[in-house]
């Protein structure tokens, strides 16, 4: 008898503490904080979008830049800072529609000029650079730039169908390069 009444005791105790870690979870009324807290293990190396190897960096450069496209939970490649994408017949030319009202970090607004400079560093175009593309998978981009209707005009070397996928590259503010190792 008194093994029976240990044993519901703890079973109700347990039931009780998961009750409560769960009331706990619930969102309260007019509780609007937005905010997610992520747990990593290490200390991050670096910040730069473009040149990111580590995978604790990686996980931590996700959260914190966005790409034209971003996949989701379940491995969908979805628009993000673009809304909209045009591909040529020839899948030589891609244009993307860039979103509107999103701003960076400092307050500052994300337009058309922002999205040519990350893609034009992340490819290796800059006149600052060697011509080594900073992600390899974008190496095939020949030039960047705004076209006529303000929208991102991306052309290749030479056609490619598949690319879209690498356009989950970060985006950063027009001329920042200061995306330095982290001192630890």
């Amino acid at each position: 008898m008194h093994r029976f009444i240990t044993k519901t005791v703890i079973t109700a105790s347990a039931v009780c503490l998961m009750l409560s870690g769960l009331a706990g979870c619930t969102k309260k009324s007019g509780d609007v904080n937005n905010n997610a807290v992520v747990g990593i293990t290490q200390e991050p190396g670096i910040f730069d979008p473009h040149t990111v190897v580590a995978a604790g960096d990686e996980e931590i450069i996700f959260n914190v830049y966005e790409g034209l496209y971003k996949y989701d939970y379940e491995g969908n490649l979805n628009p993000c800072l673009a809304t909209d994408v045009e591909i040529s017949a020839d899948a030589s030319v891609y244009t993307f529609t860039i979103r509107d009202s999103v701003k960076f970090h400092d307050g500052s607004d994300l337009d058309a000029a922002d999205v040519v400079y990350s893609l034009k560093r992340a490819a290796g175009l800059l006149d600052t650079q060697d011509g080594t593309a900073l992600v390899s998978e974008l190496d095939s981009i020949k030039d960047v730039a705004v076209a006529a209707d303000g929208r991102v005009e991306v052309t290749l070397e030479s056609p490619n169908s598949e690319l879209l996928c690498y356009f989950t590259t970060g985006i950063i503010p027009e001329g920042y390069d200061n995306c330095q190792k982290v001192q630890v």
